[in-house]
């Protein structure tokens, strides 16, 4: 378990970050999507949102509202927050951050209401919930921020159920793969930022879903209507303050060409083949 006091999230300036604020103001729950798989840039317009906001669940009892944010990620990035964290802060203002992690986690609303930064991890806040007994249910958050948000594609998941049972006034979401393997995968997303009338499962499927796998234009406008409405995306060629976002080096191609024995060509040809047919069902 960790503790952070007495950190701010430093007020810095970019190109783009104004522009985003404004669409944060008219459209509170975007989806962060960054390209190629790898989160190259949501750091930044993450910590400048909650900078600028400074100063009906399950378990029945009184929600009680707060200007903090909650951030739910794998325990894999757990260290990423509070690195990146660290990295966009000065000591000029006081910014409580507190990692609800591990078996010592204080389970005190109160306490935790009055942190502005709360980190956990999507199996924390899950095992609680299974219990009965997460306090973080009992808070309506200022802004709940999903890392990895595609954790949550399957709406049948006690996991996802967990993460759309959370209050918020903001919901943000964090992920290079909105899209996995079906379009559904996005409505889980659509329905933990209760985007009406499209979190609704019968009207995703008739104004949108249904569309789509139809072929027809008119569900393929709103579904690119509703992804430009509500994303944010990052791609490597992004450039903050006339910089990359991610500085990588020169792509190396190397193409190495192996003769297949008679045997495993044979293999491969066989594997080539059902997978044709997998496709074309």
């Amino acid at each position: 378990m960790a503790k952070f006091e007495s950190l701010v999230i430093k007020d810095k300036s970019s190109e783009n970050v104004e522009s985003e604020e404004e669409k944060s103001r008219t459209s509170p729950t975007p989806i962060e999507i960054s390209d190629d798989n790898v989160l190259v840039g949501p750091w930044l317009s993450v910590d400048k949102e909650m900078k600028s906001t400074e100063g009906g669940h399950k378990s029945g009892s009184p929600v009680k509202e707060t200007t903090a944010t909650l951030i739910v990620c794998p325990v894999s990035v757990l260290s990423t927050w509070t690195d990146q964290i660290c990295r966009h802060v000065h000591q000029d203002v006081s910014l409580q951050v507190y990692m609800y992690y591990g078996r010592g986690r204080l389970r005190d609303v109160e306490f935790l209401r009055e942190r502005d930064i709360v980190l956990t991890t999507y199996f924390t806040l899950a095992s609680d919930y299974r219990r009965d007994h997460s306090p973080l249910h009992k808070i309506k958050w200022f802004r709940v921020i999903l890392d990895e948000g595609h954790i949550i594609r399957n709406p049948q998941t006690q996991l996802t159920k967990t993460m759309w049972d959370l209050e918020a006034s903001r919901r943000w979401v964090l992920t290079g793969t909105p899209i996995q393997n079906r379009l559904d995968d996005l409505w889980s997303v659509v329905r933990f930022l209760r985007l009406e009338p499209f979190d609704d499962k019968n009207s995703w499927d008739s104004a949108v879903a249904m569309s789509v796998r139809r072929g027809c234009p008119q569900g393929v406008n709103r579904l690119q209507k509703l992804i430009k409405h509500i994303s944010i995306r990052r791609l490597k060629s992004d450039k903050h303050e006339g910089k990359p976002l991610v500085e990588l080096p020169p792509r190396t191609v190397v193409k190495q060409e192996v003769e297949l024995s008679k045997k495993e060509r044979e293999l491969y040809d066989s594997m080539q083949k059902d997978g044709q047919l997998i496709i074309r069902r």
